[in-house]
C-alpha cells in the first residue's frame, strides 16, 4: 500500500539552510515516496514570482518592495495562488511535496517589513481563500541573523548595509519563533504542525533532526 502523500514546507530566515535540508530531504524519502515534487515560492519561472525576483534585483529607492510593503506581498500571494495549483494537483495523484517557503514567510517577512497580521491574512482571503492548503508539517529552520549574514559574506552574496540586515532578519526570526505560531493557530482549523529546528549544527544533524519530524507523521 503507497504511503499518504506529505505536503512538508520548510521555512527560516535567509541563508538558513533551508536549501541544503530540502536536497537531503528528497535523497532519503525517495526510498518510501517515489514521487516528489519540489516546489518554491516565489517561483522565478512564473510570472509573479519573476517580478518578484525582478524587483528584489532593483537597488533603486522606488523599488516597490521598498516603496509599498503591500503591494509587494501581494505579489508572493498572487504568486502562491499559482503554485498551489500545481501543489493541489500532484497531491490529487499521489505526489508528495516538499516545498521551500509558503504563507509562513509572507507572514513573517511581510511582518517584519510593517504589515500586521492581520492584513496579511486578509490578502490570502482576498486572493486564495478558500483554495489555501495547509502543510502536514511546516519546519523553521532557527539560526539567528548575525550566523545568516556571516554565512552570506562568506559565501559573496550582496553584503550591503549588513547592519540593517541583521536588524530585519532578527525581525523577521522574532515573527517565526514567538508572533506567528500563536496567531495561525487561532485561524486555522486543523492541527497545525508547526517545529522549529536549530540550524546552526553541521548540515547532516540539521537533517536528522527534520527526518525525525517527518517521521513523527508516519
Amino acid at each position: 500500500m503507497m504511503p499518504k502523500p506529505l505536503y512538508v514546507v520548510i521555512e527560516g530566515i535567509d541563508a538558513c539552510g533551508k536549501s541544503t535540508v530540502i536536497t537531503g530531504l528528497v535523497s532519503e524519502l525517495r526510498s518510501k515516496y517515489t514521487s516528489i515534487l519540489l516546489a518554491k515560492e516565489p517561483g522565478r519561472d512564473r510570472q509573479w514570482g519573476a517580478k518578484i525576483y525582478e524587483d528584489l534585483a532593483d537597488k533603486s529607492p522606488k523599488a516597490l518592495h521598498r516603496t509599498d510593503p503591500e503591494a509587494f506581498q501581494s505579489l508572493y500571494v498572487w504568486d502562491r495562488r499559482d503554485n498551489l495549483k500545481i501543489v493541489s494537483v500532484a497531491l490529487q495523484v499521489g505526489v508528495s511535496c516538499i516545498q521551500d517557503r509558503s504563507f509562513i514567510s509572507t507572514f513573517c517577512y511581510g511582518h517584519a517589513s510593517g504589515l500586521s497580521f492581520e492584513r496579511i491574512l486578509a490578502l490570502h482571503r482576498k486572493y486564495i481563500f478558500p483554495e489555501l492548503l495547509i502543510p502536514d508539517l511546516a519546519i523553521v529552520v532557527n539560526i539567528p541573523a548575525w550566523m545568516a549574514v556571516e554565512r552570506m559574506r562568506i559565501s559573496g552574496r550582496d553584503q550591503d548595509g549588513f547592519e540593517q540586515k541583521i536588524a530585519f532578519l532578527e525581525n523577521v526570526r522574532k515573527a517565526y519563533l514567538e508572533y506567528f505560531p500563536p496567531f495561525i493557530r487561532h485561524f486555522c482549523s486543523t492541527d497545525f504542525k508547526y517545529v522549529i529546528v536549530d540550524g546552526g549544527f553541521r548540515p547532516e544533524a540539521v537533517l536528522s533532526a527534520v527526518l525525525a519530524e517527518i517521521n513523527k507523521l508516519q
